[in-house]
């Protein structure tokens, strides 16, 4: 794990540590974790480590009213709202990379049937780094003058106990379960992510319920010869998921389809949203 004040790559705890436990489970007992109403934080950047087999599983078992946290949201969330799962919206992007803005959310947003809260790529990360160190909230300097404050209500205006200086407090967003693609994990939980790393740590450590979905399931001192980027203490359930995150990409393992996702864009405004996922996304994933 890259230390978020040193930098450093931290050893993973091993079994002969005592803390070690194995919490591998199957996909379909770790998403029971997840309830209606839930605050939902999803992993990855975009069409990078997407955690698209757990939002699939979610849709399976009928989740409603979830409110979705997801820093820069791709396939995963817009499968979300299209399958009725998703009340609000907490994401500075929502897109598909190249192929523009996710359609399902588009659709939904356009139409006023989701309800969309402002958020930017610092919003998202003071709040998460709130929920991580344990208070309600963190000032910054950042928004101040700018109409943020105006969308965003809950940004609220506060005084240094130390001097005249003026801040703005970022409340924090502690979800209640956060999933989190990964390349290889042990047992425990520690995990490599392979590739971009987001703010996945932060939305493992600041979530009351962690879910890590793997590609691989390999011994601790496979990690440890790499070094953890995240740690096993900030995990709750492993699930093997190869190609997990599929249509999207997990590197260097596989690219994302973007020959499917193109199709995928041309498809929803055309309503055939639930017919393209069943014939091309759920038939493939359970072939």
């Amino acid at each position: 794990m890259n230390d978020a004040l040193t930098g450093a790559r931290t050893a993973p705890r091993t079994p002969r540590d005592g803390l070690w436990r194995d919490k591998t489970c199957t996909l379909n007992e770790a998403i029971g974790a997840v309830k209606d109403g839930d605050l939902l934080g999803l992993g990855g950047l975009a069409l990078c480590r997407s955690p698209v087999a757990a939002a699939l599983e979610i849709l399976r078992q009928g989740r409603r009213e979830l409110r979705l946290l997801d820093y820069i949201a791709g396939f995963e969330g817009d499968v979300l709202v299209g399958g009725g799962a998703i009340a609000s919206v907490q994401s500075c992007y929502f897109g598909l990379d190249v192929l523009g803005l996710a359609p399902m959310y588009r659709q939904a947003a356009e139409r006023g049937w989701l309800r969309v809260i402002e958020e930017t790529e610092a919003t998202i990360a003071y709040g998460l780094r709130a929920a991580r160190a344990g208070v309600d909230f963190l000032p910054v300097r950042t928004f101040a003058g700018t109409d943020m404050l105006s969308v965003r209500p809950d940004l609220r205006l506060v005084g240094s106990p130390y001097s005249d200086d003026v801040y703005v407090a970022v409340p924090a967003l502690v979800p209640d379960v956060a999933i989190v693609h990964v390349a290889q994990c042990d047992r425990d939980g520690n995990a490599v992510f392979g590739s971009a790393a987001s703010l996945d740590v932060d939305l493992a450590a600041a979530a009351r319920v962690t879910i890590v979905t793997a590609e691989s399931i390999v011994d601790t001192e496979t990690i440890a010869r790499q070094g953890a980027d995240l740690l096993g203490m900030y995990v709750d359930h492993v699930v093997h998921a190869p190609r997990g995150a599929w249509p999207a990409s997990c590197m260097p393992a596989y690219n994302a389809d973007f020959a499917l996702l193109a199709d995928y864009v041309e498809a929803c405004p055309r309503g055939e949203f639930d017919a393209f996922l069943g014939a091309r996304v759920l038939a493939a994933t359970s072939a």
